[in-house]
This record gives structure tokens, sequence and C-alpha cells, in this order.
């Protein structure tokens, strides 16, 4: 699988601290080796627009849409409560 990023996902995540970046980068491993891997929590978060959420670490999700072989990412924050 490819991945690319939107531009508001890049915006988003250059304002993130060092750690969170780095643990994103594991997860997006994860997610590229396996999409049902238990530390993402991945699930459909917006069935309409096809947009799935991952856990990054217990307070911060990425958001993502999956089109043929790429997984498009478009945003990443701290969990919405």
């Amino acid at each position: 699988m490819k991945v690319t990023m939107t531009e508001p996902f890049v915006k988003a995540f250059l304002k993130l601290p060092s750690n969170i970046q780095k643990t994103f980068g594991k997860q997006l491993a994860l997610l590229l080796s396996n999409l049902s891997h238990p530390s993402l929590n991945a699930k459909i978060f917006d069935s309409q627009k096809r947009l799935w959420q991952a856990r990054v670490d217990r307070s911060y999700r990425f958001y993502f849409t999956l089109e043929d072989a790429m997984i498009i990412l478009h945003g990443i924050g701290p969990h919405p409560k």
C-alpha cells in the first residue's frame, strides 16, 4: 500500500509534539502491515465519507480513507472525548 497525506494532515502533524510524531510513525507502520492490529483500534468514524479513525496513543487519533491500494491521511489530533 502507498500513503499520501492531505495538506490539512501535514499542517496538523507539524504542530504535534515530537514524541507524538514519532509514535504516529510506529502506528503508521502497523497500519501498513495490518489494519486490524489491536493497538490501532481502527474503526469506521464516518461511514458516509468512508473515513476511518485509528489510535496514535491514548490521547491522539488519526483519520484516513482507503482507496484502491492507497491510504489517504486526512487529519491527526487530540482524541475528541
